[in-house]
């Protein structure tokens, strides 16, 4: 049988392992809670990467957007500044046609009436596409007073037509 002695030391031992025991899973939560604690700052910093991650995927689809834009644009000024150079040769072939016509028949002033008919015929298209249409009756006016139709192109005539047709609805 045991002792007093022995029962005295066992009691102790006891106690002792007891709060040993305590300790440890104390221990033990504390590290489990850290833990966790680390693991959610690390899931809000890798949720926070990818927020980032995808605005700047955006921003780079947007710049990638935004450079093709430019490079239509580009495009297209490079295109216009053709279609004007064309345009400026046929303006000096119909400057020489008209030189010619003039001293050959003896008549000038064709293709002034021409540059005028056209600048009448831009008014008029001006203002009707603005709705003035007050304004567009009087240029049409002018213009028909001055027979300026027939130096305009078919195209064009055919559009002075359509507004004529418009405004005497």
């Amino acid at each position: 049988m045991k002792t007093a002695e022995e029962n005295q030391k066992w009691s102790k031992n006891r106690k002792f392992l007891a709060g040993y025991a305590i300790a440890l899973f104390s221990m033990a939560l504390i590290l489990i809670i850290m833990s966790y604690l680390s693991q959610m700052k690390s899931e809000n910093q890798i949720q926070r990467l990818n927020e980032q991650l995808s605005t700047t995927q955006g921003s780079i689809k947007k710049i990638e957007s935004l450079s093709e834009l430019t490079t239509a644009q580009a495009d297209k000024i490079e295109e216009l500044t053709k279609g004007l150079e064309e345009a400026k040769g046929k303006i000096k072939d119909l400057e020489q046609k008209n030189t010619e016509y003039s001293q050959a028949t003896g008549e000038t002033g064709i293709y002034a009436k021409t540059v005028k008919a056209y600048e009448y015929f831009w008014q008029l298209e001006k203002n009707y596409r603005t709705k003035y249409y007050k304004k567009t009756r009087e240029i049409m006016k002018e213009f028909e007073a001055g027979e300026y139709q027939q130096f305009l192109s078919a195209e064009a005539a055919a559009e002075y037509l359509k507004i004529k047709t418009a405004l005497n609805k």
